[in-house]
């Protein structure tokens, strides 16, 4: 359910609910971040800045939309496949979950 969550509140731009996702000491890893924010050195941490992280993708790729190929799911991890036709991309989501069901990393590969 996460993984869907995770996919259809970013869609709709709703980063507030978005957030509600994340535990408040959430990271998230991810090479695109160096193209946009060059201090994170591609890990974000905290909640202030991916939300500020989110925004900054946003304004600059207003379409920016994920769509799902499939998710896989264990106890405590979340794979979610997914296409970014914006970017010309596909990419894997690995959500980390703690027993609270919020997640409290994300590492994104582009393939």
């Amino acid at each position: 359910m996460i993984g869907s969550q995770w996919i259809q509140l970013w869609n709709e731009n709703d980063f507030d609910r978005y957030l509600l996702l994340y535990d408040d000491q959430a990271k998230e890893i991810s090479s695109i971040s160096l193209r946009f924010i060059e201090e994170t050195s591609g890990q974000l941490n905290g909640k202030n800045t991916l939300y500020n992280y989110w925004t900054v993708l946003k304004d600059k790729f207003p379409s920016l939309q994920y769509l799902t190929e499939r998710i896989i799911t264990d106890q405590q991890k979340i794979w979610v496949y997914f296409n970014i036709p914006t970017l010309d991309s596909k990419a894997i989501a690995r959500l980390d979950v703690n027993p609270q069901h919020k997640i409290t990393q994300v590492c994104i590969s582009h393939v």
